[in-house]
């Protein structure tokens, strides 16, 4: 707890022939986080980084045009890997892009030749509904169209306009198919209604009457073409039906494998590379290290140097190594709280421990029901059960289902503190007190709680500046001892004055705030007198007076600031208690008795309410006073994680075309 494991930095030279043996063992042991960059590696020599490029280069391309066609594939409905195909085992990058080319080939045809048929078929079957509305319409014209007393229109109107021009009045009609029009009007409204159509861009054609007479044969053709293109759609989407598994498999197997090439080249590419040998640089987790020698020996016999450096060696030579937290079952869930802010560096105290502890607590006292609580546990249990199902996905809903239940316990512990279950304070006693009939005595509580953590805080960057040998920061620094001192002896006199009703008196305040600001004022001649720095006033005193002083007026405010901030815990506690009483109220406004079953149920789904409203809100508060007031303090997640080169897994023995 509160320690990180033991990395060390290895060095290992091999012949250049075992490069890709050598690192596909690596990528299945997974124990050795390879060098990237820096001071450990460099570009390897000229013909090697050659040969690297031009393998990444046929690699990229294969991956992502594989991933490209099973994507497309799948649009047209053809997603499942058949299994049993076997894939190539030995890659020829230019063999195997001219096959998935072939494969593209055939698969943009087929993809061309539907697009163009289903455009086709949207374009005759508008034209079918239009030629059935156009006979509907062409339902008014009359078999002999010489009519004395009506006047007969035919045309039709813009693309433009959108709106219908049917309409029927007392002395025209107006129908439209389209953009075919056929209109009738008495002789004395023949002006009216041709004033009507030219509102819509109508255009005359006396032919219409003469089409109308074969729109039956029209309906007829427009089908047979319908009936032709949906025969030609039905032989291309067959095609891929008997070609899907082998399509599929090829590109499947295609895929996979140079993906697995992709992480090879990546690892060679941090290599140092001469004519016959290559140095791997990176680091391994001490406890694995016996493991290094057997996997060389395995893949190189004799023909190896490793030298794994002890810790001395490594702080001489400068070397930072990356993070590996080294948490027990019940912590390493939270290590995702102190992920979401940074990796510790290497010469700070892991945090995880503190922070899971601080963070339930204050879940807790926000969220304290008992009953409520048990919904969480319960929840956070079956979230750990479904996790095993997500394989993506899998750890992180398991550390979800941990950290919810753990929460939901601290919410157990503290409704009963306050004597609450599912939002009924009247089942039994607190052991504590109620919120809301002590609301003094809550916000107390939890500015205290606040000063706690803070002070943990600042006793954790005291810590981690003698780790990295700040000493004196951490000595006679504001956020040092001289600030612990104040911080600590402030928080006693407060407590002493609540618990006794002593007030400070001069002595304590010189004690508590004159002597730490007195050893800050000054910290510069130890400063000097232990070589910390070279000169006494390194920016001259007019700025160190200045400094010294905002630096005070900082640390108060900020003392105070922070302090009061957990005051928020104390709030979303009574708001807790404020939406449980008016649960509760409601149901009695319903009917007196709770036990009916209206006010059951309107108690049932009050609790669902708070449980999801308040169980989010209380968790993103206990995070923000996490990272906000207490992180702030002392962490700086400047480290690296620790990840041990990898290949992927091969879901199957390959491909084929």
């Amino acid at each position: 707890m509160f320690s990180k494991r033991d990395i060390r930095f290895v060095s290992i030279i091999v012949q250049k022939k075992f490069t890709d043996s050598l690192l596909q063992t690596m990528g299945t042991h997974a124990i050795l986080h390879i060098a990237r960059g820096g001071k450990y590696t460099s570009l390897p020599a000229d013909i090697m980084r050659d040969e690297i490029t031009e393998q990444e280069k046929y690699a990229v391309e294969i991956v992502s045009g594989s991933q490209d066609l099973l994507h497309t594939l799948a649009l047209h409905g053809t997603t499942a890997v058949p299994p049993g195909i076997p894939a190539p085992t030995e890659p020829d990058p230019v063999e195997d892009l001219e096959k998935l080319n072939a494969i593209a080939k055939k698969i943009s045809r087929f993809t061309t030749l539907v697009d163009v048929l289903d455009q086709k078929l949207a374009h005759i079957s508008l034209q079918l509904q239009e030629a059935a509305a156009f006979k509907d319409t062409t339902a008014l014209i009359p078999e002999d169209p010489s009519m004395k007393l009506c006047t007969l229109v035919s045309g039709t109107i813009g693309d433009s306009v959108h709106q219908s021009a049917s309409t029927v009045t007392d002395t025209f009609i107006v129908r439209q198919a389209g953009r075919h029009i056929i209109g009738i009007a008495v002789k004395s409204a023949s002006g009216d209604m041709a004033a009507y159509l030219r509102s819509f861009g109508f255009i005359e054609d006396r032919s219409i009457p003469e089409t109308a007479k074969m729109a039956d044969e029209n309906i007829s053709r427009l089908t047979v073409i319908l009936n032709r293109y949906e025969q030609r759609k039905r032989r291309a989407e067959n095609y891929v039906k008997r070609n899907h598994n082998r399509w599929v498999s090829n590109l499947a197997g295609l895929n996979e494998q140079y993906t697995y090439e992709l992480a090879m080249i990546e690892g060679k590419k941090n290599f140092l590379f001469s004519s016959d040998t290559v140095i791997i640089n990176g680091w391994i987790d001490y406890k694995n290290s016996s493991q290094l020698p057997d996997i060389l020996y395995q893949v190189c016999g004799e023909s190896y140097y490793v030298k794994i450096y002890t810790r001395s060696e490594m702080r001489r030579s400068g070397i930072t190594p990356p993070i590996l937290l080294n948490n027990n079952n019940f912590f390493r869930p939270f290590e995702r709280l102190v992920k979401n802010a940074g990796i510790p560096g290497d010469t700070e105290m892991d945090p995880t421990p503190i922070a899971a502890i601080t963070y339930v607590t204050m879940f807790g006292v926000m969220f304290g029901d008992a009953g409520q609580g048990m919904v969480l546990i319960i929840g956070g249990l079956l979230l750990t059960l479904w996790a095993s199902r997500q394989q993506p996905l899998r750890e992180f809903f398991y550390d979800g289902g941990i950290i919810l239940a753990v929460c939901g316990a601290s919410a157990v512990l503290f409704g009963i503190l306050y004597g609450s279950v599912f939002s009924n304070e009247h089942i039994f006693p607190p052991l504590w007190f109620n919120p809301m009939e002590n609301i003094m005595g809550l916000f107390t509580a939890a500015i205290l709680m606040g000063a706690a953590f803070i002070l943990i805080g600042m006793i954790l960057h005291f810590i981690n500046a003698m780790n990295r040998g700040d000493y004196h920061e951490a000595l006679f620094g504001i956020k040092g001892l001289p600030g612990i001192a104040v911080y600590a002896g402030s928080i006693a006199v407060a407590i002493r004055f609540l618990l006794f009703n002593r007030a400070p008196s001069s002595g304590d305040i010189t004690v508590i705030l004159g002597l730490p600001l007195l050893v800050f004022f000054f910290r510069n001649v130890p400063g000097f007198l232990l070589k910390f720095h070279n000169t006494l006033f390194p920016h001259g005193v007019f700025e160190y007076l200045v400094e010294t002083a905002v630096e005070c007026i900082e640390m108060f405010s900020s003392f105070l600031g922070n302090t009061i901030s957990f005051i928020r815990t104390g709030a979303f506690a009574l708001s807790h208690a404020g939406l449980s009483i008016a649960v509760y109220t409601l149901a009695h406004m319903v009917n007196p008795d709770i036990t009916a079953p209206l006010s059951l149920l309107i108690i049932i789904a009050g609790n669902i309410f708070i449980i999801l409203l308040e169980g989010l809100v209380c968790s993103i508060q206990a995070m923000r006073l996490e990272y906000y007031e207490f992180f702030s303090r002392f962490f700086q997640g400047s480290g690296t994680a620790f990840l041990p080169f990898s290949l992927p897994l091969k879901k199957t023995e390959g491909g084929g075309q």
